[in-house]
């Protein structure tokens, strides 16, 4: 009975890919006058990106002595990013958390901590990225340029200031104003307690964290290059920083519009009009789609099939 429920699970799925697929054409149209190589390139550089963010969902693993084989790291990370996009506010870090409840026994509390933790340090690190190449790139007759730099500054002051508080200052003390915000605050602060306790795991996490950033603006810079436009690799870097923070507001279905929207905006830094910078964001999205949805389809089975055999 049991399997028979996990099949029509992955058909459900199937059948919510499909049709986001076909409501979504007009971005898988804006590939069709890209070469094949460009189109290889762009696959490959979107199938990097994912492999490392497996990556470091496999190390993160090992901070519980957790062991995923290939298909574990890296479907679950496919299948992840491919719900995130059925479910707002990264509604697609729940199948992570119940398979691994499921197969290895990790406490949904666990996971949650150390998602926060990572999410904290992730932000921290894009936006100290952000500082940096902002002020590099700095110019004082740009309007955008003064507001990067100060809202990285802002950004990084805030992040840095809540590490701290959360670390340091006692619950009890300070004024939460339910239990709910209470249970976050710990969930929080454990979560900065592994980082603090394992500094070998911290640098790892920085490493991935550039590596992802870096892969990300290549694949976009790639984007904007395949529909031949002429974008600076350094701006690009810096407009996908700030993308990296972005995260943190994914209130829509695979953060679709907020990520198209912020790329937009940064238009005048990238050197380009919106519609030039739009075009290369729909190319960008629309590979992102193909590559998550296929191997989200395949993993899922497979997945799906894993934790039929465990009952």
């Amino acid at each position: 009975m049991r399997k028979i429920v996990y099949k029509l699970v992955f058909l459900i799925i199937l059948i919510f890919g499909l049709t986001y697929l076909v409501s979504d054409k007009e971005r898988l149209l804006t590939l069709k006058n890209i070469s094949a190589v460009n189109l290889s390139c762009l696959f490959f550089l979107c199938y990097l990106t994912m492999l490392l963010s497996g990556w470091q969902f496999r190390y993160l693993s090992m901070v519980f002595d957790i062991r995923l084989t290939f298909t574990e790291w890296f479907g679950l990370t496919v299948v992840n990013s491919m719900y995130n996009y059925f479910a707002p506010a990264r509604g697609g870090m729940v199948a992570r958390a119940i398979y691994l409840k499921k197969k290895y026994k990790f406490p949904f509390s666990e996971f949650a901590a150390l998602t926060t933790g990572v999410y904290w340090f992730g932000f921290l690190i894009c936006s100290a990225l952000a500082l940096i190449l902002g002020i590099i790139s700095y110019d004082p007759g740009n309007r955008t340029s003064m507001i990067i730099v100060a809202s990285s500054a802002t950004l990084l002051l805030v992040i840095v200031v809540l590490g701290v508080v959360v670390l340091y200052v006692d619950t009890p003390k300070l004024p939460l104003p339910s239990a709910r915000f209470r249970t976050i605050y710990t969930t929080f602060y454990c979560g900065l307690c592994r980082f603090r306790e394992n500094t070998t795991f911290l640098l790892l996490i920085c490493l991935f964290c550039f590596g992802f950033v870096f892969l990300s603006a290549a694949a976009l810079y790639w984007a904007f290059v395949s529909v031949g436009i002429r974008v600076s690799f350094l701006s690009v870097l810096l407009v996908q920083a700030f993308l990296s923070v972005s995260l943190v507001v994914s209130i829509t279905p695979g953060n679709l519009g907020i990520r198209e929207g912020i790329i937009g905006v940064f238009a005048g830094i990238l050197g380009i009009s919106i519609e030039q910078a739009l075009l290369g964001a729909f190319v960008d999205r629309a590979i992102s789609i193909i590559v998550v949805f296929f191997f989200g389809s395949i993993y899922s089975k497979i997945l799906l099939r894993n934790m039929s055999e465990i009952d």
